[in-house]
């Protein structure tokens, strides 16, 4: 794995504009994102793990209906 495809808790929150270590914690959560704790329990993931949710397999999996 590339080094760049990984994501420090640091990033994370000034990425997505928390300040606090829970809210972050919660916004993963909520969102189906994977992560882990790190060295002195701090929250690293991956790229692929935030766009995960955004290109999941449940978008292939079901075709839309069309109109008749």
């Amino acid at each position: 794995m590339d080094k760049t495809e990984l994501l420090s808790q640091p990033e994370l929150m000034e990425w997505s504009g928390f300040k606090q270590r829970t809210g972050l914690i919660q916004w993963l959560l909520d969102n189906r994102i994977p992560f882990f704790y790190g060295k002195g329990g701090t929250i690293v993931t991956t790229v692929s793990a935030i766009n995960s949710p955004l290109i999941g397999q449940e978008s292939i999996k079901k075709k839309p209906k069309l109109r008749k």
